[in-house]
Parts: C-alpha cells; structure tokens; sequence
C-alpha cells in the first residue's frame, strides 16, 4: 500500500503498509467496449512504524471499490478503480491505542485475457 515519512527537530518516523485482499467482482457492461464494476472482500494489512516510534499491527477487515473498464479488443483491456481498505490499524505506540484508518488506493493498470 505504500510508505511515508517525516523528519521533525529530535527524530523522525516512517510507516509502512501493505496488504493482500481476496475479492469478488460483479462487472455490468455498458456498451461501445465500456464496461463499470464493483469490488467486495477482505483483506489483511500489516502497518508498521520504525523511528522515533516503533511498532506493527496486523488487522483483517473488509474492503470494497468501483471502476471503470475499456476493452480494446477481445484480450486486452484498461481498468480504472478506486479501492478503500477500511479500519487499518496502527501500532500502540507509548501505551496509548494507535487508532484506525481508511486507506484509499487509486489505480490504473492494464488487463491481459486469455
């Protein structure tokens, strides 16, 4: 899912998150090649700190999303889709609860049918 850092006067801190999900697809085509679809499943995400602050956290949950698709032909296709992973949670940090997140992954990527 990615990284992020952040250097301030005394240290600094990086999270890392990834994530592996298994989820269904219902496609609806539209015409002229177009077709929309939605995504529903669950995943499961590891986040981790290292820095000024250490510490990983695993979390399954539930993740959804929607996109587009055109097919240029019969084999190959471009799919254009949002997808969020509901409820990450960080690490405890301190002795105090790290919290949740959504995390919103915005992709673009070619689709090879055989």
């Amino acid at each position: 899912l990615g990284e992020t850092s952040s250097s301030f006067p005394g240290g600094s801190l990086k999270a890392e998150a990834n994530a592996w999900d298994l989820v269904g697809l219902g496609i609806w085509p539209l015409g002229n090649n177009f077709s929309v679809f939605g995504k529903l499943g669950f995943y499961n995400a590891e986040l981790k700190l290292s820095g000024i602050a250490s510490g990983k956290k695993t979390t399954t949950d539930l993740t959804y999303g929607i996109g587009g698709q055109y097919d240029f032909n019969r084999n190959l296709g471009l799919r254009l889709e949002w997808q969020r992973y509901s409820g990450v949670k960080a690490p405890d940090v301190a002795g105090t609860s790290g919290g949740d997140t959504d995390i919103d992954v915005l992709a673009v990527g070619a689709l090879w049918k055989f």
